[in-house]
């Protein structure tokens, strides 16, 4: 039979990587999944704010040929 070497002791840093790793891991999975929702709720503000001025710019454009209109038949 032949003996097999016995394991590399654990060191200590090893033994802290091990306990401090998965708690990071999972703290930096929680932050980027939160962040991402931040964003996405921000760029659906923008998005709904760009469509609210999309719909308000034609009234100004309606207003403005309409005071034109009235201008030239103040003028005829």
């Amino acid at each position: 039979m032949t003996d097999k070497p016995p394991p590399p002791p654990r060191t200590l840093r090893n033994h802290l990587l091990a306990l401090l790793v998965p708690p990071l891991a999972a703290l930096l999975l929680l932050w980027g999944h939160t962040a991402w929702a931040a964003l996405d709720e921000i760029a659906g503000a923008r998005a709904a704010a760009d469509a609210a001025e999309a719909a308000n710019a034609p009234a100004a454009v309606v207003s403005a040929l309409q005071a034109e209109r009235r201008a030239t038949v103040a003028w005829l």
